[in-house]
């Protein structure tokens, strides 16, 4: 991790992981088979990024989570770098003490929102910096997910340009490096002095989410 990038980092979820799991990936990285053993898990993430413009970065997800995030480089500075987008998940959380029906299997609407905590002195595993990465998962009713939605569109449509290096009709790869900010401060302050503002958000803030204990590359 430097001053304008994350890297790549090789994550493994300790969400639910039992003692003999986390001895599992020290004795790998003994043995000299850390980044070789984390990539066999069944709850493998890899994380890495690259700048797209000179204030912002694109995070890849790969593994357990699919997708693209983008988050401003200055955010590295800061105790974490936070991101966000809505993807259809199969499952969601919603209690009955929130109207909801507690675990249930479909096709749903969720916030997700990436967090990347700075490395730990810790979690250093030799050349390997160590770091946590949290997943916050929001499972958006009709509202929430109206609320946000264009947002998230914008956001996913200027990737989409920028990544290809293609225009579409109406948005040049030029105007989109330029609205990405923009774009980012739009969704990041619909989310957090909008919908985390209801009171519905208030008492349920966030419904499930997945944490990872993640390193670098050497």
């Amino acid at each position: 991790m430097s001053d304008n990038s994350i890297g790549t980092f090789h994550s493994f979820c300790n969400t639910k992981t039992q003692d003999d799991d986390i001895e599992k990936v020290f004795k790998s990285y003994t043995d000299g088979e850390l980044i070789s053993y984390l990539k066999k898990q069944e709850n493998y993430l890899k994380v890495s990024d690259k700048n797209v413009t000179d204030k912002m970065n694109l995070i890849e997800l790969n593994g357990t989570y699919i997708g693209h995030f983008i988050y401003p480089i200055s955010s590295l500075k800061r105790d974490r770098v936070q991101s966000y987008r809505i993807d259809e998940m199969e499952d969601r959380f919603i209690p009955e003490s929130m109207g909801g029906k507690g675990w249930e299997k479909g096709n749903f609407n969720c916030l997700q929102i990436l967090n990347i905590e700075k490395p730990l002195n810790e979690l250093k595993l030799g050349n390997h910096v160590g770091c946590k990465i949290f997943m916050q998962l929001i499972d958006l009713d009709e509202e929430e997910y109206n609320f946000i939605k264009d947002y998230d569109d914008k956001i996913k449509q200027l990737i989409l340009v920028i990544k290809n290096n293609k225009p579409l009709p109406n948005l040049s790869v030029q105007k989109a490096t330029e609205e990405l900010e923009t774009s980012y401060t739009d969704l990041r302050d619909a989310i957090h002095d909008g919908m985390f503002k209801t009171e519905k958000r208030k008492k349920f803030p966030i419904n499930r989410f997945d944490s990872y204990v993640s390193w670098s590359d050497e």
